[in-house]
C-alpha cells in the first residue's frame, strides 16, 4: 500500500557533485561551473586520491611511483559528449615509505547547456582490484547575458602567481584545488576563487561591490569578523581570489557566501559554498561564558526548571555540533535554572536578534507538530529520527509511506527537492519493531547523514550477499512481487 502526503513547512536549498559511489578505493571528487565568453560553459572537476592506499612499484628510472587509471565522461541522450581517460601518476619517490599525501588533479569539460549523466571510474594500475565508481546527474547552464551571475566557488589548498601553463592555472595564478569541504584543526585559512559575469552589461561603467562572508549554516547568523569586500570595475568577467583566516572559527557547519551589489546596495547576484569546521580548541563552557546574560525582562524568565530543560532538549535538532554538546552538558550536569535560561535566551537572540521570542515561538509550533505526528511511547517527537530531520531540514516535499509489503517492515521515504547547498536529498526510515512508531533513519543522500547502500536489506529482512541483486548493490530483492522500495526511492 502506498500513501503520498506533502509538507507543511518550507525546505532549504544546495549545489555540488555528490553522486552515488561504490567499490573500495577512497576518492574525493567535486565540480564547479564557469563561463568563458565566446566559448561557453565549462565544468571543472577536482580530484584527490589519498596516496597511502596505492601500490608503488619501481618505474624505469628505478624510483617508486603509483598510478591510477581515470575515466570521466559526460553523456547526453545516449551519446558521449565529453570524455577524459588517462593515468594519474604520483610523484616519483626515492623510497616507497615516504608516500605523498594524495594525488591531485583537475580537468575541464566544455559543454553545451543541458542535463548530463556523469560517470567516473578509478582503478589502481598496479592493484586492479582497488577500484571506485562515481555517477551523478549534472545540470549545465549558461548565465543570462543581461544579468549578473557568480560562478561556482572553487576552494583552494593554496594559490600563487604563475604564468607557466598547467591544468591548475587561471588568469596568471596557479590554483591548487581543495577537494573536500572539511577543515580540520590546523587548517587556518579558507581560500577560494570565483568569477563574476556580465557586470558591464548590467552596470555599464559603474563600479560594484563584492562582499564575502561566513555564516552559520543552522542559524543563518552572519559572522562579521570572517569576511571582507572588494570594489571592482564592471566587466564581462571579473575574478575574486581571496583568503579568510578561520584559525578561531569554532567547530560547526557554515556557508561561505559571495554577494554582488551595485552602488545603490541592490543585490545583483549571490553564490554560496557549504563547509564543515572542526576546531576543538575554540569550544567553551557556555554556562561560564553567559553568566552575565540578563534574563529578568526576557520571555525565558517564566520558564521553570523542568520546562526550560524540555525547551533545551527540543532545540538540539537545529543546534550546531558545539551548541548540541553544550545543551547535553547542561542537562547531564543538572545545571541550575538560571544557567539554562541564559543559554536558551542567547540561543534565540543569535538566531533572531530583533525578535528572539518570535523565533522561539515559531519553532515551538513546529515542535508541537512534530510531537503530534512522531511521538512514541518512550520519546517526544523531536527526539525521534523523523522528528529531528523534519526540524533540521524543514518538511519534505513528498513523503512516501509503505506500512506493509510482502516480506518487509514498514518504511517511509522522504524526498526533498532542495536542501541548502545540496540540491535534492532523500531519507529512508524503517520501523523494525512494528509497535512503537519509532522509525529509524537507515539511509540518506544528504551530506553528513548516515549512508547505507544495503538499506533495503533492513526493510526486507535479508542480508547483503543473499542473492545476486545484493551483490550488484540492489539489496532488497526488487524482483519479488509487491516490493516497491526501489521505485519509491527513485521517484
Amino acid at each position: 500500500m502506498k500513501k503520498h502526503f506533502f509538507a507543511l513547512f518550507l525546505p532549504f536549498l544546495f549545489l555540488a557533485l555528490a553522486g552515488s559511489s561504490q567499490d573500495n578505493m577512497e576518492v574525493h571528487l567535486r565540480q564547479c561551473q564557469f563561463f568563458a565568453p565566446q566559448k561557453g560553459t565549462y565544468v571543472e572537476t577536482y580530484l584527490m586520491i589519498p596516496g597511502n592506499q596505492l601500490q608503488y612499484p619501481r618505474n624505469q628510472e628505478g624510483k617508486f611511483q603509483g598510478a591510477v587509471e581515470v575515466t570521466m565522461y559526460f553523456e547526453q541522450d545516449g551519446q558521449v559528449q565529453a570524455v577524459e581517460k588517462y593515468n594519474l601518476k604520483s610523484m616519483a619517490l626515492e623510497d616507497s615509505v615516504f608516500v605523498q599525501d594524495g594525488l591531485v588533479d583537475q580537468r575541464r569539460f566544455l559543454l553545451d547547456p543541458g542535463t548530463y549523466h556523469f560517470k567516473a571510474t578509478f582503478k589502481d594500475v598496479h592493484q586492479p582490484e582497488l577500484t571506485h565508481t562515481i555517477t551523478d546527474t549534472v545540470k549545465v547552464s549558461a548565465p543570462d547575458q543581461q544579468q549578473v551571475a557568480v560562478s561556482g566557488i572553487q576552494t583552494l589548498e593554496n594559490f600563487s602567481q604563475k604564468e607557466e601553463e598547467t591544468q591548475f592555472n587561471k588568469h596568471g595564478y596557479e590554483l591548487v584545488p581543495k577537494v573536500t569541504n572539511f577543515y580540520p584543526k590546523g587548517s587556518d585559512k579558507l581560500r577560494f576563487y570565483a568569477e563574476i559575469y556580465n557586470t558591464d552589461e548590467k552596470l555599464g561603467d559603474e563600479q560594484f561591490l563584492t562582499t564575502y562572508y561566513i555564516k552559520n549554516y543552522q542559524s543563518g547568523k552572519v559572522l562579521d569578523e570572517y569576511g571582507g569586500f572588494q570594489k571592482m570595475e564592471a566587466g564581462d568577467r571579473k575574478v575574486l581570489l581571496k583568503s579568510i583566516s578561520i584559525e578561531d572559527l569554532e567547530t560547526g557547519n557554515y556557508n561561505l557566501v559571495i554577494e554582488v551589489v551595485d552602488q545603490n546596495k541592490t543585490l545583483l547576484a549571490k553564490q554560496s559554498f557549504f563547509f564543515q569546521r572542526s576546531n576543538p580548541a575554540q569550544t567553551s563552557d557556555y554556562s561560564t561564558k553567559m553568566a552575565g546574560q540578563d534574563i529578568e525582562n526576557s520571555f525565558v524568565k517564566n520558564f521553570g526548571k523542568e520546562e526550560v530543560a524540555y525547551q533545551l532538549e527540543s532545540m538540539a535538532p537545529i543546534a550546531n555540533a558545539r551548541k548540541t554538546r553544550q545543551i547535553y552538558q547542561l542537562l547531564r550536569n543538572d545545571a541550575d535554572k538560571e544557567t539554562m535560561q541564559r543559554f536558551m535566551l542567547r540561543f534565540w537572540q543569535n538566531r533572531d536578534p530583533a525578535d528572539p521570542y518570535g523565533a522561539w515561538y515559531q519553532y515551538s509550533k513546529k515542535v508541537e507538530e512534530v510531537n503530534k505526528h512522531f511521538e512514541t511511547p518512550q520519546r517526544h517527537g523531536f527526539e525521534t529520527e523523523r522528528g529531528r530531520v523534519y526540524l533540521q531540514y524543514g518538511a519534505p516535499n513528498e513523503i512516501i509511506s509503505s506500512p506493509r509489503e510482502p516480506g518487509g517492515d514498514p518504511y517511509e521515504i522522504w524526498h526533498y527537492d532542495q536542501l541548502e547547498n545540496q540540491g535534492t536529498a532523500k531519507f529512508v526510515f524503517h520501523d523494525e519493531d512494528l509497535v512503537t512508531n519509532n522509525y529509524k533513519l537507515i539511509h540518506s543522500t544528504a551530506n553528513g547523514e548516515i549512508k547505507n547502500e544495503n538499506w533495503k536489506s533492513k526493510i526486507y529482512n535479508t542480508f547483503p550477499g543473499d542473492d545476486s541483486d545484493m551483490k550488484q548493490g540492489k539489496s532488497g530483492g526488487q524482483d519479488h512481487f509487491g516490493r516497491s522500495a526501489d521505485e519509491y526511492f527513485d521517484e
